[in-house]
């Protein structure tokens, strides 16, 4: 496990950069709460030339909406690939076409859908709260429950790691 060689980190969205929880409005806006800090720590990656894939199955406006929010220098290092019902398939493909392998893939997830990736990436991490599987997969795993700064100490673990 070689923490200067990940040039890419996947993230899901449920339970990982959110609590998990959907808030759905009375006209039928959904709402879903991220956690600050996490987007502070994925724009610490740029320092470190790590692009970042957010890959979930699910899909709503706030997520797309969060992202639109970021600066500019953020965006250019974060890709959203949603709808995506077989992630592993999905992200074999996407590292091919970027040129990359899973050797360079750090992966946080939690919950059944992640795991067949989860096996294949060459770091992995979860928060607190995922279910027991994937947490017997994770080489980290955070103190921390999903939206609440899971991927923030994620993101600090991996950089305080390169260079060692």
């Amino acid at each position: 496990m070689n923490y200067n060689d990940i040039k890419l980190l996947v993230l899901d969205v449920d339970n990982v950069l959110t609590d998990g929880l959907y808030h759905i409005l009375d006209n039928g806006v959904t709402m879903k709460s991220f956690y600050t800090r996490d987007f502070y720590a994925i724009n610490e990656l740029r320092k470190h030339d790590i692009k970042v894939l957010i890959l979930t199955q699910s899909f709503g406006k706030c997520i797309q909406a969060k992202l639109d929010n970021l600066i500019d220098p953020w965006k250019e290092h974060i890709t959203l690939a949603a709808r995506v019902d077989d992630k592993y398939a999905f992200l074999d493909e996407y590292l091919k076409k970027i040129d990359l392998g899973w050797h360079q893939t750090a992966y946080m997830g939690d919950a059944e859908n992640d795991l067949e990736a989860m096996q294949h990436a060459a770091i992995t991490a979860c928060p607190s709260d995922a279910i027991p599987e994937i947490q017997g997969e994770s080489n980290f795993i955070s103190y921390q429950p999903g939206g609440s700064g899971a991927v923030y100490d994620f993101i600090m673990e991996i950089i305080a790691k390169r260079g060692e």
